[in-house]
């Protein structure tokens, strides 16, 4: 393990992706806390402990002092919020923060263009590195999208309704894409910080299957023994709705058709098998699921 960190604090750990981190690092032997708004529930988080805070500037410093390092999990709605968090991380000489990322590669040039409702994740990371200066180290994980919580999520993600069976084939559904399971994003965040001398100020990219939208509806067809009933849709019109959608109010209608698009478009941010091969030989990580294993536990989960 790193000789540098021990206590880790997660930052957003009650969402959805809260639990796997928290199981993560606890089996990795780390010290684990999880930061909560005081008006939140007052539970046991898996056996990490639960910090209370109102995300004051001030409250922040003083619950981040003695951390070693500290994990945002907060969702994309919050992400503006992050700001006013490195700030206080920095201030509470924090050696590690985690940027909430995990999902496409916002690095990529010309994220306006093609992701511009991701670009305040690309500003956040801007004022992450302005810290370098104060002596904060950072790690950003690219991890593509969460398969096995998107099918099980439904509401349009990969345009796709395992419950129903119905769906959108966007454009040709050949297109690769890098996804990743949830409990691997918990297992590659907790090697970050075991490798933490590897990951110091670097892009992380993770992956646990390189496929396609037709690869994912034949392996729930087939194991499901039930057919999709699919509309076609292209690529560019499916963006388009997602953006008038949030326009509209609809957010979170909006922002599951703007990631399905992206997940689509064939393109470095949403599909980068190389890097994320590296970066699981280096973190010692591997696939322990199947492609076929994590599409029945799916579809056993939203039977039941």
């Amino acid at each position: 393990m790193s000789t540098e960190i021990k206590n880790v604090m997660i930052v957003g750990g009650t969402g959805n992706l809260g639990p796997y981190l928290v199981r993560s690092l606890l089996k990795a032997s780390f010290t684990v806390s999880v930061l909560s708004r005081s008006s939140a529930r007052n539970a046991n988080l898996l056996g990490a402990t639960i910090v209370k805070s109102d995300y004051t500037y001030g409250s922040l410093v003083d619950v981040f002092t003695g951390q070693d390092a500290v994990v945002s999990a907060l969702s994309t709605a919050d992400v503006a919020e992050q700001k006013t968090i490195v700030d206080a991380v920095a201030a509470a000489k924090v050696k590690r923060f985690f940027p909430s990322e995990y999902g496409i590669d916002t690095s990529v040039e010309g994220l306006e263009d093609s992701a511009a409702f991701l670009k305040g994740k690309q500003d956040v990371m801007d004022h992450v590195k302005s810290k370098e200066v104060e002596g904060l180290s950072w790690t950003a994980i690219f991890v593509g999208s969460f398969i096995d919580w998107m099918l099980v999520e439904g509401q349009g993600l990969l345009c796709l309704d395992v419950r129903a069976m119905t769906g959108e084939l966007v454009d040709s559904g050949n297109p690769k894409f890098t996804t990743t399971t949830t409990s691997q994003v918990g297992e590659a965040v907790a090697a970050a910080l075991v490798h933490s001398d590897k990951t110091k100020n670097q892009y992380v990219y993770v992956s646990s299957f390189n496929t396609t939208q037709n690869e994912v509806i034949e392996a729930v067809e087939r194991i499901s023994g039930r057919n999709f009933t699919l509309d076609k849709v292209g690529g560019k019109a499916l963006y388009d709705r997602g953006t008038k959608h949030v326009e509209e109010g609809q957010w979170v209608k909006g922002y599951y058709e703007l990631a399905s698009a992206v997940t689509y478009n064939d393109a470095p941010m949403t599909y980068f098998p190389e890097k994320a091969a590296h970066w699981m030989q280096e973190l010692g990580l591997v696939q322990e699921e199947t492609f076929d294993e994590v599409i029945s536990r799916v579809l056993k989960t939203v039977q039941t």
